[in-house]
């Protein structure tokens, strides 16, 4: 399958590293013109899947800018976008666009790539569906797969991606008040976590607060589009206020 991986950063990195992986032939370009061992740099033309790895806010333009070179090959979306956005784009355009988020750390990007928790996608018609499982046919048939309408996916990743935020909040909170109490964080996290219903994620290292590219960024993309719906996300407020509280940051408006 020939591939091509628009966006060469971390996601786009990790994606033509997954695809050459996976044996496909993989083509990356980026306006940076970075060079990989994982792909060819160019632009092609006739791409089965064009893989779009790009900040949330540069999709639309991108797409814009692949019609307009008449790009062919499916559209799939990796970045994490709002509901709606690969819809709204695809009824823009006159075309099928699919949206297939990530799931990296950034200490480990190119290993998750290999192996992720699971494969969400987000199709839009099932021949479409088809194609981009095909793509990854030849990972660990034991790394489940699930499909679902796009902005399933899409609502999916943002919620995921505050859900971690919210832990990493709450065991932020934990050491606070422990350190009041002349406790030892991490002792009463070892002990709550024995309960199966407590996770262990956002505990080590305890109380450093939201870090990273993607948390902070997607917890505030996620409150402007509550907003935008007339709805007041007030723990989502909350966890980011406590946040730039931690980090000794002024809050932006």
């Amino acid at each position: 399958m020939r591939v091509q991986v628009i966006g060469t950063g971390i996601v786009g990195e990790a994606t033509a590293c997954l695809a050459r992986d996976l044996c496909h032939e993989v083509y990356g370009y980026d306006i940076k013109s970075n060079r990989s061992q994982y792909y060819t740099t160019g632009l092609v033309q006739d791409a089965d899947i064009v893989f779009i790895c790009v900040n949330e806010d540069a999709v639309p333009e991108v797409v814009k800018e692949l019609r307009q070179r008449q790009v062919g090959g499916l559209y799939v979306v990796r970045s994490t976008t709002r509901p709606g956005t690969t819809s709204m784009l695809s009824e823009t355009y006159g075309i099928h666009i699919c949206h297939n988020p990530e799931f990296l750390r950034e200490a480990s990007y190119l290993a998750d790539a290999i192996k992720p928790p699971f494969i969400l996608i987000g199709y839009c018609c099932e021949r479409h569906l088809e194609l981009i499982l095909a793509f990854y046919n030849d990972l660990d048939p034991a790394i489940k797969r699930l499909s679902v309408p796009t902005q399933y996916s899409e609502a999916s990743k943002l919620f995921l991606n505050n859900y971690l935020a919210c832990l990493i909040t709450f065991w932020c909170e934990v050491k606070n008040i422990s350190d009041r109490l002349g406790l030892d964080a991490s002792t009463i996290a070892a002990i709550i976590s024995n309960d199966p219903r407590v996770s262990k994620y956002g505990f080590t290292p305890i109380g450093k607060g939201l870090s990273g590219r993607c948390l902070p960024k997607d917890l505030r993309q996620m409150i402007e589009f509550g907003k935008e719906m007339d709805i007041t996300p007030k723990l989502l407020e909350a966890i980011e206020e406590y946040n730039y509280i931690l980090r000794g940051r002024k809050q932006s408006t």
